[in-house]
């Protein structure tokens, strides 16, 4: 399953996998990484965060990249996919991550446009019964 990631704060919360299955090592680095992306506020400082990460990859590219093989019936799957989920969501969502460091107009998360949809979200559903024209003029 693939979802978009809005800001750096959705992928914070969206990318660092829960499951035990996985060495700590490996789990709290990449933690550390997208934590990291919450304090980035320069372009030096997404150079040196895309570097690490980059690094952060090939050293673990083997585990991230381990497969289970059923030899019964010739599939396999990653046996690590949630930390590999986390790491391809991450590299997915980085060429839309810091438009925020080009233009200052920009802001870092989307938590306030999305408090805006929220709140009229609320306010169509106490309007449930109008009609998809009469919907479209309201939030107008």
């Amino acid at each position: 399953m693939f979802f978009t990631v809005s800001c750096a704060f959705e992928l914070s919360i969206n990318t660092v996998p829960i499951s035990k299955r996985f060495e700590m090592v490996t789990r709290g680095t990449i933690r550390k990484h997208v934590l990291l992306l919450l304090k980035i506020k320069t372009q030096n400082d997404k150079v040196w965060w895309k570097n690490e990460l980059s690094d952060w990859y090939l050293r673990h590219q083997d585990y991230i990249n381990e497969k289970t093989i059923n030899f019964e019936t010739e599939r396999y799957w990653y046996t690590n996919k949630l930390l590999r989920r986390s790491y391809f969501t991450i590299k997915r969502a980085l060429p839309n991550m810091f438009h925020y460091l080009e233009n200052p107009n920009t802001p870092k998360t989307t938590n306030g446009i999305e408090g805006y949809f929220s709140h009229l979200k609320n306010h169509l559903d106490l309007h449930r019964g109008l009609t998809l024209k009469n919907r479209i003029n309201f939030i107008k």
